[in-house]
């Protein structure tokens, strides 16, 4: 009940801080397939995509699954469309 409440207060911090142009800062959102689900914070994942830039600022999500993002229609394009993608694999294993 309380997890969507305290991780909008902490991504509310995070951009206030972000926009004290003092060096580069990064949000990374862990199992971002429960922010995604939420239909508020994936607007303010959508809003964070749209601007962190403006503020030398890196934002980024972590998930399982890559359906998780594109099967939403709130972030997928912000996500999408600001995100520079690489994928390494080891292979040595």
């Amino acid at each position: 009940v309380l997890f969507p409440i305290v991780v909008l207060i902490i991504m509310d911090v995070f951009l206030q801080k972000m926009r004290i142009k003092k060096g580069r800062k990064a949000l990374i959102i862990e199992e971002a397939w429960k922010a995604i689900a939420s239909p508020t914070m994936a607007e303010y994942i959508k809003y964070l995509y749209k601007t962190v830039r403006k503020f030398h600022g890196i934002a980024g999500v972590v998930t399982q699954e890559l359906n998780d993002v594109i099967d939403s229609p709130i972030v997928k394009e912000a996500i999408i469309n600001n995100s520079d993608v690489k994928i390494l694999l080891d292979q040595t294993k």
